[in-house]
């Protein structure tokens, strides 16, 4: 008899599962509840270098550009756990590039610290293979990152994710050309792989949330 009735009951879940809100909604079966969700995002940026010296660039990531990216529906959200799980880079040269190979750093700035993302300063990056037409395939450089710069963005990240904050955090690339000199001209794409865990309100069946919503 016992297992009749958990077959029972999960048979009203599935019945009654996606119905809420809708005109199959059965009104005692439905209710605001807290759910835990997670997602991948990626985060990217593209750089455009054209000059023989050294250069500095940067791309703003706001916590509305950044919430935006997360893709999280609905208001009343609150983040368990976000992180910068991998990063990626591909070039495209133009037909007017000198340059066999650059230098570059990676490095992102709020309003109270800087960060480095790379555990080696002046990366070296040989461009003789990289298309002109089109971008490399994607590197990805995870093997490259500072764990400890990863882990200061992450905690960034999770306030950004939260509370508005109008400052924003920069990306910074900067390098310059090998041998020193020659005309760089050409664009970097950076991605960033953001994954996050939290809890928001759903209109749902029942008993299949944490809790009732506030």
């Amino acid at each position: 008899m016992k297992y009749l009735s958990i077959l029972f009951f999960a048979l009203i879940i599935l019945i009654f599962n996606g119905c809420c809100g809708s005109f199959l909604e059965v009104e005692e079966f439905c209710e605001n509840q807290v759910v835990v969700e997670s997602r991948i995002s990626p985060v990217e940026f593209t750089y455009t270098v054209n000059t023989t010296e050294k250069f500095l660039q940067g791309h703003r990531l706001t916590s509305e550009n950044l919430r935006k990216a997360l893709k999280i529906e609905g208001s009343n959200f609150k983040v368990r756990k976000i992180g910068l799980t991998s990063a990626f880079m591909a070039y495209k040269k133009e037909n007017d590039n000198d340059a066999a190979a650059m230098f570059i750093n990676i490095g992102a700035v709020d309003n109270s610290l800087g960060l480095v993302l790379l555990m080696k300063q002046d990366q070296f990056v040989p461009l003789v293979d990289v298309p002109a037409t089109l971008f490399s395939p994607e590197v990805n450089i995870n093997k490259l990152l500072n764990e400890k710069g990863v882990k200061e963005i992450s905690k960034l990240l999770e306030v950004y994710a939260e509370v508005l904050n109008d400052q924003g955090l920069d990306f910074i690339l900067s390098g310059e050309a090998s041998p020193k000199g020659q005309k760089m001209h050409f664009q970097v794409k950076v991605k960033m792989n953001i994954s996050v865990e939290y809890e928001v309100c759903r209109y749902i069946p029942l008993g299949t949330g944490l809790r009732l919503c506030e």
